[in-house]
């Protein structure tokens, strides 16, 4: 029974060192951005209790007889609850958008000149370094749905307007004299990381073949 209840108690102070390791890429985007605020506090509230409990459960498991007496099993039963609810409190606070779950930033849908698709911007994970960005598109005739990337490179340093009611968004999409093909074009309602961020870009996108090319 003795040796149940340590690797019991083991279980408990590994859930401990999993949980600040949840709560550390959940602070930092797993590593991908800047540490976030919340998160950085949550981790300082939770996480300096957490570690010494865990460091005086560890101690008391490998270096003290536990479970021997009513004193010696009270004590592991207390740390073990305090763990365990540190770590509930910690993992349902810790954000998994931008690492596990994209966060994605879009314009508002607008519909090409030729009237055959729907269209508009994504940025995924902007202000991080896992960001890229994507135009989405829908077939009005047949609703077919797709996502086409596009380099852009926003970076995390962008800046975005907000176009919502305004005729001309983060993008332009123009039909060129192939059915198949649009000239994608940014617009001064962006400003991504590049020498020039008021410069246009401009790619030409083939819709059949899901890609896109810049042109300059």
């Amino acid at each position: 029974m003795q040796k149940i209840l340590k690797i019991a108690y083991g279980a408990v102070l590994a859930v401990g060192i999993l949980t600040l390791l949840w709560m550390v890429l959940g602070a930092t985007g797993a590593f991908q951005g800047a540490v976030d605020l919340v998160e950085t506090i949550m981790l300082i509230v939770v996480g300096i209790p957490l570690i010494g409990l865990i460091i005086i459960g560890g101690y008391n498991l490998f270096y003290t007889r536990v479970f021997t007496d009513w004193l010696r099993t009270l004590v592991p039963v207390i740390i073990s609850a305090i763990i365990l609810l540190l770590s509930f409190v910690g993992i349902s606070n810790t954000s998994t958008v931008g690492w596990l779950t994209d966060h994605v930033s879009a314009d508002e849908t607008r519909i090409t000149t030729d009237g055959k698709y729907e269209y508009r911007l994504e940025i995924v994970n902007g202000t991080q370094r896992n960001s890229s960005e994507r135009v989405y598109l829908k077939n009005r005739a047949t609703g077919e749905e797709q996502t086409i990337e596009v380099p852009i490179g926003m970076g995390s340093a962008y800046s975005i307007a907000y176009t919502e009611g305004e005729e001309t968004g983060w993008i332009t999409m123009k039909p060129t004299d192939q059915s198949n093909q649009y000239i994608v074009s940014t617009t001064e309602k962006i400003m991504p990381a590049r020498e020039d961020p008021l410069k246009p870009i401009h790619f030409l996108m083939n819709i059949e073949a899901g890609t896109a090319v810049e042109m300059n």
